[in-house]
């Protein structure tokens, strides 16, 4: 996959189960992004009342050397809390603003993590879900927000 290989557009799914099924990288049950990838492309896909249509590809960005290799510890922190299937959640209304992060590991495989920057904050490798609002904020600092005055 390449760097700028975002796809244009993104259906955000309240059942996360398809993301990374053709993987085959271990460990994904325990961690959402298994150490040691190359690169990540960020793909940055707008939700309601934004500069584009809500799902379409708005920015992206490509990350590597130590600022990924710091993120990526911070994403795979413990402290996250686990976001259990079949629980209900109370969370603020979503707009549909939602990242794609791809990580590309020096192997070839890859792993696709999706993070819901609004309503339910929930960071998703399709195994394992945390709810990751400071990862969203994170996101924030590096690819922009088309919220910003």
């Amino acid at each position: 996959m390449r760097p700028e290989a975002c796809p244009g557009r993104w259906e955000v799914s309240t059942s996360l189960s398809s993301l990374n099924r053709d993987t085959a990288l271990p460990g994904l049950s325990q961690t959402l992004v298994p150490a040691g990838p190359k690169y990540v492309t960020i793909c940055r896909y707008a939700g309601l009342n934004q500069k584009v249509k809500a799902g379409i590809l708005e920015r992206s960005l490509v990350v590597t050397g130590t600022t990924l290799a710091t993120f990526v510890r911070y994403v795979d922190a413990p402290t996250w809390m686990k976001v259990n299937p079949n629980t209900g959640y109370f969370c603020p209304m979503s707009t549909g603003l939602v990242d794609l992060l791809q990580f590309v590991y020096p192997s070839g495989s890859s792993e696709v993590v999706q993070v819901d920057i609004d309503g339910c904050p929930f960071v998703s490798n399709g195994y394992r879900t945390v709810w990751g609002s400071s990862i969203g904020a994170r996101l924030n600092t590096l690819v922009g927000s088309d919220r910003e005055p």
